[in-house]
């Protein structure tokens, strides 16, 4: 019963008198609503938004969102869509997206009430400072994927936070009902996984409600889940500072996972310094990278959306004969070009020693010539923290296509600009 401290530490914050912690809340909710309306253009996230609608039809709409639905219907299918493209924030020390959890849930309760902007922000940073110290403390077991467990307590937060109701509670209602999913679907690249997080977010939300509803829990609901569904045994690390971790998140300016990025970014520079080179005469690509990066990303030849998000030889090929990894890098014609499926056969992946955390290092052979290029860091890493402009930038790639250039101004000035006693209105 660690956490009792953290609760008055989250029920205490103030966004007005941290200007660094808002700023990157008002990042970190631009980049998940842009994420979600790109990823809304899918048609299994598009088919699932209308078939949801004949079950629980609403007023509850996110931008780029085909259907009104209900706010617990909105939350969900809104975190399927930001997570679809795997081009959302992540915490590197959590493992983790707790912004992806933390975000949909304040986003859709705070359309459905007479919310401002301000409260959602709250909301977010609340959910995200719990999730983050869950990812911490509760490793989750070999097999497990991590977005369908301890997300589920952020977004119990953040909706705990918008409906006034008591933070402390709402965690241990949904502790007490800790959710397991599986790292198969990555492999297999079934899309399964992208529920995984939603799933997540509904529980949560359905979580605070009870706790709204006086419904009960044991106070030591963390320890005991993390017990008996994770084999955790001794005290929890947990953190009762009061730093902010959502300070540490990176947002990403790829889409697929932060492991492909490093050697997709040496692809990307490796092109631009070699634009006279063709690519058919290349005979040789051997990414160096770190350990982690393989063991999440060792997917060869992908054939599925997914399984090309978590390869890194995918990466590196569409990166060097596209010269960017977006969305479109996800697509039948993409994952069918034979330029890129040439490049992703040559590469060759190492481990390299000299490559302590995160980074890559390329190596390009054409006949007797080897060329070299070399990344330790990428945008959005704690070293180059994106700003205000850059996630603006990314904003506006991804939603333009689908709701046009005047919503999509309306869209980053509302949320980077406005007043935090504005109404909360997308």
């Amino acid at each position: 019963m660690g956490q009792k401290r953290i609760y008055r530490w989250l029920s205490s914050i103030d966004l007005t008198k941290n200007t660094a912690v808002l700023a990157k809340a008002r990042m970190l909710l631009l980049d998940t609503l842009a994420c979600a309306v790109a990823g809304f253009r899918e048609p299994e996230v598009h088919s699932m938004s209308t078939l949801l609608m004949a079950l629980s039809s609403g007023t509850i709409r996110w931008p780029g969102q085909p259907v009104s639905l209900s706010a617990i219907d909105t939350a969900f299918v809104g975190t399927v869509a930001a997570c679809w493209h795997e081009a959302c924030e992540g915490l590197e020390k959590a493992h983790g997206r707790p912004g992806l959890h933390a975000v949909p849930a304040a986003v859709a309760l705070g359309l459905a009430g007479n919310h401002t902007l301000g409260d959602v922000l709250t909301a977010i940073v609340r959910g995200y400072e719990l999730g983050a110290r869950a990812g911490v403390a509760l490793p989750i077991k070999p097999g497990m994927h991590v977005d369908g467990t301890w997300g589920c307590l952020a977004a119990a937060t953040a909706t705990a936070s918008i409906l006034d109701t008591s933070l402390e509670t709402a965690v241990n209602i949904a502790a007490s009902q800790f959710p397991v999913s599986l790292q198969r679907p990555l492999f297999t690249g079934s899309t399964a996984r992208n529920t995984f997080a939603a799933q997540g977010v509904n529980h949560g939300i359905r979580s605070a409600f009870s706790a709204l509803a006086n419904i009960t829990a044991p106070d030591d609901a963390i320890e005991e889940s993390s017990r008996v569904a994770l084999d955790l045994h001794g005290p929890l690390n947990w953190d009762n500072s009061d730093d902010f971790f959502i300070l540490d998140g990176y947002l990403k300016t790829y889409a697929g996972a932060r492991h492909v990025h490093y050697g997709a970014s040496c692809a990307v520079d490796w092109r631009q310094r070699n634009l006279e080179v063709k690519l058919e005469s290349l005979t040789g690509i051997t990414l160096h990278t770190y350990p982690e990066a393989l063991r999440y990303c060792g997917n060869r030849a992908p054939k599925t959306a997914l399984q090309a998000q978590f390869s890194l030889s995918y990466a590196v090929a569409h990166a060097m004969a596209r010269g960017s990894l977006g969305p479109e890098a996800y697509r039948t014609d993409a994952l069918e070009d034979q330029t890129i499926q040439y490049l992703e056969e040559l590469v060759c992946i190492e481990i390299s020693s000299d490559i302590k955390s995160r980074g890559a290092r390329l190596t390009v052979h054409c006949d007797d010539k080897k060329s070299f290029t070399r990344v330790n860091s990428i945008p959005g890493d704690p070293d180059k923290p994106l700003d205000m402009e850059e996630v603006a930038d990314k904003a506006r790639t991804f939603t333009i296509p689908s709701v046009g250039k005047k919503t999509t101004k309306n869209l980053i000035d509302f949320v980077l600009k406005c007043d935090l006693s504005t109404p909360f209105q997308l």
